[in-house]
């Protein structure tokens, strides 16, 4: 380990204050989503979800 520290990601940051900002619940619900006791495995998991979620409106409106 070389001691070097760099700053978080826009992602990163963005995904560390949606974790932060959700209940016990609902990180259970993201964690089993992604199948993953990771954090970063259910923040990308969530953004899946909101890619899709934009696809299937998009359809819709055609």
């Amino acid at each position: 380990m070389t001691g070097y520290k760099r700053e978080p990601t826009l992602d990163e940051s963005a995904g560390m204050m949606w974790w932060n900002g959700l209940t016990d619940a609902d990180r259970g619900r993201w964690l089993e989503i992604a199948h993953s006791a990771v954090p970063a495995d259910a923040w990308a998991a969530f953004q899946r979800a909101q890619v899709e979620e934009r696809q299937h409106d998009t359809n819709k409106s055609c």
